[in-house]
């Protein structure tokens, strides 16, 4: 067999074998070959078209580019560039240079036809990051994510732990420890440190308590005593049956489903919870007597976030008002010199997607990322009256980032003009530059979509997979 393997205008042709028969001399044998070679040259340059190059005189500015191309419908069908360096394109004798191949964000060939190609140079945006809303065991940027208690339990050597079960993945466990006050007044922290495996728990051995009928015992406490929750209250008994103590739940706390208790010293943990809100509170009844006020270690809670609405009653804006989002907002850009100075306006709204939360323009093109928390299921943001700076907010399901954006109109749009896409299967002829003489009248420029929520969720609307 003698293999060939052809590359025309950068695409790899199939490798293709042509059997050496009997009585064929080696010189036909490669004059046969040649043949073939020539008749793919042939049938590639029938079918590939080159790529359309694009040259265009970017505007004064430094950051990064954004650039997309656009149908006569001003439809976005395809980005070429997003936040890219001005060093990643080409330098050309009249701008930088870059290329389109015909295809569709889907990798499908686009129709054949007049294209226009516009872009956005993002300058410097302050980006801050302001707060965690909605979970109070994330407090910095390396917190875990928890998302959801489905287990609490107690070390062998007294340290309590909870368990998160999430689908398509091991559980993973997390041990509590508390962070002393800082200063007088203040209730110690809460922290979690992740586990690489569930603690060893500390086996007990004693009888089954006597407990009043339909109870069941959820933990062991210290001297024989046991713990079980009745209704809307936390209850210990001894180890005759003997109620010693009873907890209630506090006004806005969900019913208890789940406690666990040191075996060694007077404190249990109650988990509070319903679909809406999971509320993990500690219990120190360290010569605290029956009756008398209760001494609480923390109070954590886990809000539910998977939509902006779960949590709306929570976001503000920085002057403390409720947080109303917008779908699009308008942006008033700085002058641009290479268009008499004007000062253009944009409109951008909020995306999510698997590298993170980013700000595009209203018709889709990214412009630049906010933050790259990963598995995001929406974002959000609004713009108080008054103000120049935008605040956006978005969740992962497990907590919610608040952002504010300042100096927002340090970007500049440009136009690249008009190009040809002859299409894939015409013959290839010398490629358009952005220059092409086709009317700029028949792309009009593209308005937002009435149909953008207010809170974009995950890629298309439907919702990433959780880890």
């Amino acid at each position: 067999m003698i293999a060939l393997k052809v590359r025309i205008g950068g695409t790899p042709m199939p490798t293709l074998g042509t059997s050496v028969l009997p009585g064929i001399c080696a010189s036909g044998a490669r004059r046969s070959a040649g043949v073939v070679v020539l008749a793919l040259i042939a049938v590639a340059c029938s079918t590939f078209a080159n790529p359309v190059k694009i040259e265009f005189l970017p505007p004064p500015m430094e950051g990064t580019l954004s650039l997309g191309v656009y149908d006569t419908a001003g439809k976005l069908v395809r980005v070429l560039h997003r936040e890219a360096e001005w060093s990643e394109l080409t330098p050309g004798d009249d701008g930088l240079v870059t290329q389109w191949d015909g295809k569709d964000e889907q990798g499908k060939s686009c129709q054949p036809g007049a294209y226009r190609v516009r872009g956005v140079a993002v300058g410097d945006l302050g980006v801050e990051g302001v707060d965690f809303i909605g979970n109070d065991w994330v407090t910095e940027d390396d917190s875990p994510h928890l998302r959801r208690i489905t287990a609490l339990g107690m070390s062998w050597n007294g340290t309590p732990f909870i368990t998160e079960t999430c689908k398509n993945s091991a559980p993973s466990y997390y041990s509590i420890l508390l962070k002393p006050a800082t200063a007088p007044g203040e209730d110690p922290e809460a922290q979690l440190t992740r586990e690489n495996e569930m603690p060893p728990i500390r086996m007990e051995k004693r009888r089954p308590p006597v407990l009043p009928s339909g109870l069941k015992a959820s933990a062991f406490g210290e001297n024989g005593t046991s713990w079980a929750i009745d209704g809307n209250a936390v209850k210990q008994y001894s180890a005759k049956g003997e109620m010693l103590r009873s907890v209630s739940a506090q006004a806005g706390d969900p019913p208890p489903s789940k406690l666990t208790a040191s075996p060694t010293e007077e404190k249990i943990y109650v988990l509070y919870e319903n679909a809406a809100l999971q509320r993990l509170r500690g219990y120190d009844f360290t010569g605290v007597k029956p009756g008398a006020e209760l001494k609480v270690l923390f109070e954590n809670d886990i809000r539910a976030s998977d939509t902006c609405e779960q949590i709306a009653s929570e976001l503000k804006f920085p002057d403390e008002k409720p947080f109303v989002p917008s779908s699009v907002l308008t942006v008033a850009l700085v002058p641009n010199p290479l268009d008499n100075n004007k000062s253009g306006s944009l409109q951008i709204r909020a995306g999510v997607d698997k590298t993170g939360c980013y700000l595009a323009t209203a018709d889709g093109l990214p412009l630049c990322h906010i933050n790259e928390t990963k598995y995001l299921r929406w974002a959000a943001m609004g713009q108080p009256a008054g103000s120049k700076a935008i605040t956006l907010f978005d969740s992962d399901s497990a907590v919610v980032e608040q952002f504010q954006i300042s100096k927002i109109a340090n970007m500049m749009t440009f136009d690249a003009g008009v190009i040809q896409w002859p299409g894939e299967a015409t013959a290839p002829t010398p490629s358009p530059t952005a220059a092409s003489a086709v009317s700029p009248a028949a792309f009009p420029s593209p308005a937002p979509s009435a149909s953008i929520p207010a809170a974009v969720s995950g890629s298309q609307g439907a919702k990433p997979p959780l880890p």
